[in-house]
């Protein structure tokens, strides 16, 4: 087991492509999938809504990526590359950045009808960028270390509940809109520097 959890590393050191993959999901699928967890308090202090309104906007978060979904698969192949990675990965971010600044509208507007486009913009990029991402990591694996990578892919998304306590903590210093904005701002961090440092991702 071991001589194989170090062949899989092995292999993602040798092939600058697929760490490029692993590396670029920490923003939307680490960093970006915590505003879960911060939902919550974010329905109750930047909306002033209830457990109703928190099932509503975790719901049309859901029809996003259902919605996302059906447009990859409409798109087939062409919706697993490089390209769909990285427009996915900045709106996920952006979504993110949208929902955090509605905490600096009042409560008399009708902000939950704001909140929910960018819901659905977060679960539709989610899902769409998990599925390029994806696809690619397959298609650059040989089959016989595919099982391995995409472990040590499920190992980069589990940082998440590490990440999600200092969400939590900014959100307990500031509020609940700033560490959405915040995790907008660090998904959109981790898919800049990905470019800057691998720009031909695009191209995959």
């Amino acid at each position: 087991m071991l001589r194989s959890f170090v062949g899989g590393w092995r292999f993602i050191a040798s092939r600058r492509a697929v760490l490029t993959q692993l590396v670029i999901g920490v923003g939307p699928l680490t960093i970006g999938f915590t505003y879960q967890a911060m939902l919550v308090a974010y329905v109750k202090e930047t909306l002033g809504l209830q457990a109703a309104a928190y099932g509503a906007l975790y719901s049309f978060a859901g029809l996003g990526a259902l919605l996302g979904g059906l447009i990859v698969a409409a798109l087939g192949p062409s919706a697993r590359g490089g390209k769909m990675l990285t427009i996915t990965g900045v709106l996920n971010g952006v979504a993110m950045l949208g929902m955090g600044s509605l905490g600096l509208l009042p409560q008399t507007w009708p902000l939950f009808l704001f909140a929910v486009p960018f819901l659905m913009l977060a679960g539709g990029s989610q899902t769409s960028f998990r599925a390029a991402n994806n696809g690619l990591l397959l298609r650059s694996t040989p089959a016989e270390l595919r099982g391995r990578v995409m472990s040590l892919d499920g190992g980069f998304r589990s940082a998440g509940t590490l990440i999600a306590p200092a969400v939590g903590l900014l959100a307990d210093t500031t509020s609940a809109a700033a560490a959405m904005a915040a995790i907008g701002l660090g998904s959109l961090l981790v898919v800049a520097a990905v470019l800057a440092w691998q720009p031909g991702i695009r191209k995959l």
